[in-house]
């Protein structure tokens, strides 16, 4: 090989570390990868480090070359400590030391009607004189939060190519220009320098290096401003309007239609993930689920929110309130909501079920039961497939386990498709009802003392409440505690669970669960790390959330939030 072509070769170096660095449009799959970010340090400053090193130590061409070589070596180190940079910035640690309330201070010098909130007690005194004035305007932010929420969000609320254009920034769209200029400023240098006395074929591979890699820089530019035009044709939402459901009912009678297919999982040691990934086809009803929440929070502020004791009442609520309010507070209601937390997602599931499968003047096509058994569903899907969300230390174990319970009611009950027929969605449901009806029969036949029989106790209270009806036969008052009682569970769950989790599940796509976090923290409601800072002081002197007054005192001060 001639001394020449090995200079050429070695003119390669500074190109393969532009490609090294990777493209900024990708930096991480999921949170976990963004605490790597000293492992990736590492891996950049040796890559750099070995890539001048061997350039300097192999490098004896011509002067022009050189030229070319510093220019690509340029955006080749601004490439691959970029990424490191972008996971160091987006950790968790660094978020939390960039968090400042210099913006809160910044509203409040903008309102000077404002007055400073130096405690609990007079935060939400006037937060519920605040919404209690704004109750009768038609307020334009409250029908905003209602039509569309993903407002709120600063992140997920934007499809990604709204996310990647959001993040932009003059001095990064700068920078990228200058590495495009340089780079084909580098291909003009070495078109223009001695390559005859170079081999032919070293000569098209550099050439097509080169241009390779200036074409993709310059594409990962230039195609950012068509993602707008491609969203704006899919006509979407930026979040899909869907709930995620799994029902336990409805995992028994898909188990036993498809034993074959858990019998194979189980040979492979892959059911447990089968069965967490098989969940059932999640409503759109996003937005109805929503304006439940943001109704109960409103009701919340203006009939029972009035001191600090009876907001953080209201914020401990996992049904209690609406069961005060529709005066139906028996023992076997209250110990209900009394138990653990999972213990009460997985006994008011069942006994949703029950209530709904019963016959007792419950029509499929009624609204509150729909948005009821909806609810349900999502918390069993938590439960089931995202336990750590529910609630920190909830078990997975609970489902399963009422699941050996229900096999147990129902053996020997076998469910076939007609004719042998693949099972469609309409069978399964149909499956699913007379399964249900099988296991009512059961159970009121034969007293147990296990969470079905439980489940059952407390579905035969809730179908003894209120005797008026709807004009379809539909138990009014029992719906109605039923589903007041899924929505302060929904909210529970929400303010309990660590905003890392939240901000986790965005590398799958977001949970709903995010989003009634996010509303509950909008509506002025106590977060997670509020509550475990609370303090036993009097109102006058409390301080335990004080984060929460600063940044509602700028919700209450500004255009209506509530």
């Amino acid at each position: 090989m001639s001394h020449n072509s090995v200079n050429l070769q070695v003119f390669w170096a500074p190109i393969l570390l532009v490609h090294l660095g990777g493209q900024d449009s990708i930096t991480a799959y999921n949170i976990e990868d963004n605490e790597l970010w000293r492992r990736h340090v590492l891996t950049a400053v040796s890559q750099i480090t070995v890539a001048i090193y061997v350039f300097c130590k192999s490098w004896s061409g011509e002067k022009r070359l050189l030229q070319a070589a510093i220019l690509i070596f340029v955006p080749g180190i601004l490439k691959c400590l970029e990424k490191p940079w972008a996971l160091k910035s987006a950790s968790i640690n660094s978020i939390v030391n960039t968090t400042s309330r210099t913006w809160v201070e910044r509203v409040l010098g903008n309102q000077p009607e404002a007055t400073e909130i130096t405690s609990l007690g007079e935060y939400v005194v006037a937060a519920s004189t605040y919404v209690k004035g704004a109750r009768g305007d038609d307020e334009p932010t409250d029908h905003k939060v209602k039509s569309k929420p993903y407002n709120l969000f600063v992140d997920l609320s934007y499809s990604y190519p709204d996310r990647l254009k959001n993040l932009q920034s003059y001095c990064g769209g700068w920078l990228r220009s200058v590495i495009i200029y340089l780079m084909f400023a580098a291909i003009g240098l070495f078109h223009k320098s001695n390559r005859e006395i170079y081999n032919g074929t070293d000569i098209k591979i550099t050439y097509i290096l080169l241009c390779c890699t200036a074409a993709l820089e310059y594409t990962s530019i230039s195609i950012k401003p068509y993602f707008d035009c491609c969203q704006r044709l899919k006509n979407r939402l930026p979040w899909p309007d869907r709930v995620a459901q799994y029902n336990l009912i409805g995992y028994l009678s898909r188990n036993k239609k498809h034993w074959r297919l858990r019998r194979l999982a189980f040979l492979l040691v892959c059911k447990d993930y089968l069965d967490q990934l098989w969940c059932m086809k999640p409503c759109k009803s996003s937005e109805d689920i929503t304006e439940l929440i943001h109704d109960h929070i409103t009701e919340g502020w203006i009939r029972e929110i009035g001191c600090t004791a009876s907001y953080r009442k209201f914020n401990d609520s996992r049904g209690q309130c609406t069961l005060m309010r529709q005066d139906c507070s028996t023992a076997v209601l209250e110990l209900s909501v009394q138990r653990p937390f999972d213990e009460s997602v997985l006994l008011w599931h069942l006994a949703t079920d029950f209530c709904f499968h019963h016959g007792a003047g419950t029509s499929p096509t009624d609204e509150i039961a729909r948005r009821s058994r909806e609810i349900s569903n999502y918390m069993a899907y938590l439960l089931f497939v995202n336990p750590e969300m529910l609630m920190t230390g909830a078990r997975r174990s609970l489902f399963r386990n009422a699941y050996k319970e229900l096999k147990k009611v129902v053996v020997g009950v076998t469910i076939q498709s007609p004719d042998g027929a693949e099972p469609t969605q309409s069978r399964t449901a149909m499956g699913e009802e007379n399964l249900a009806k099988m296991i009512l029969q059961k159970v009121e036949r034969e007293k147990g003392s296990g969470l079905v029989d439980d489940a059952w106790e407390l579905a035969q209270e809730l179908m003894k409440l209120g005797k008026e009806e709807n004009e379809d036969g539909t138990k009014k008052q029992m719906w109605t505690v039923i589903q007041g009682v899924w929505v302060e569970m929904l909210c529970f769950s929400a303010s309990r669970c660590r905003g890392y989790l939240h901000a986790k599940s965005l590398g799958k796509g977001g949970e709903y669960l995010s989003y009634v976090w996010l509303l509950l923290s909008y509506m002025g409601m106590e977060t997670l790390a509020e509550r475990m800072q609370r303090t036993d002081l009097h109102e006058p002197g409390d301080k335990g959330s004080a984060g929460l007054t600063s940044a509602s005192t700028a919700t209450i001060a500004g255009e209506g939030n509530v």
